[in-house]
Order: structure tokens, then sequence, then C-alpha cells
């Protein structure tokens, strides 16, 4: 199916690797029940991703344009380095999502409760927060 749909990808704005991780995100989210913290998890896990995107695609050194630590100020953080925060939060977060989708998937979920996880987990509601959840949800200690 993806190489049937490769041709149309560039006028639609995708990437083929941007289908294959979207479609590699929703695979836990079909055959298992999510839990908040999850949910929220790939959710930032996606920012991350759309992070790393625009500054390819606008050709710039990698930055996500996040909260400033403890305030509602939207700042451009550089990941300067392999210890640059926003860089430790998608390492750890590409770490979870692979652990979730290689652990084993027999609970089943209902077909409301996946497209409830799928929209939370597609929505933009981490866009300026994702670096903190991370932080906070994988126990990774404070963000500075």
């Amino acid at each position: 199916m993806l190489a049937a749909l490769e041709h149309e990808l560039p006028e639609n704005g995708i990437t083929v690797d941007e289908l294959k991780t979207a479609t590699g995100m929703s695979h836990p989210t079909i055959y298992r029940r999510l839990g908040s913290s999850k949910t929220t998890l790939l959710s930032c896990f996606r920012q991350a991703f759309q992070s790393l995107r625009k500054s390819i695609r606008r050709k710039v050194p990698l930055q996500s344009r996040i909260y400033a630590a403890g305030t509602l100020e939207i700042v451009a953080h550089r990941w300067t380095s392999s210890e640059a925060r926003p860089y430790l939060a998608f390492k750890a977060l590409a770490g979870f999502t692979s652990d979730l989708m290689s652990k084993s998937s027999r609970s089943s979920s209902t077909p409301k409760a996946s497209f409830i996880s799928l929209q939370q987990i597609t929505s933009n509601a981490q866009e300026r927060t994702w670096v903190d959840e991370t932080f906070q949800l994988l126990n990774l200690g404070r963000r500075d």
C-alpha cells in the first residue's frame, strides 16, 4: 500500500518517512488500551518528530519552539548537543515508543477507545509542553 501512495505523498507535503512514522505510531493504539501517561508520551513523541521535521524542512539548526521552563513564554530551544534537553527528551521518547511497540498486544481495545487514543496522540496539545511532559512522566529530573 505504501508503494502505491509514494508518488502522491510529495504533492500532499508528506514524506515516506513521515508516513512510516505515523503508521508505526498508530500500531500500539490499535491493539491495546493505553493509559493517560502513555497517550501523553506518544503525543510528546509526535511533537518531537514535528520539531525535527520543521527544522529539516526549513534547513535551520535543530530546534523546538517550546515554553521556557516555568513560564508560558515561547522560546526556540536549540538542540545544540547530545545533552540538550529537547534531544534528551527525544531519545527517551524514542526508547519509550520502541519499548511500547515491542510488547505483546494481547489486550484488545475497542474501536472507540483506539480512536480516542489516536485522537489524543495526534492533537497539538503537547506542541509547547512536550519536553516538560517527557521529563515529568519518564522521571528524567528537572528541566532547566
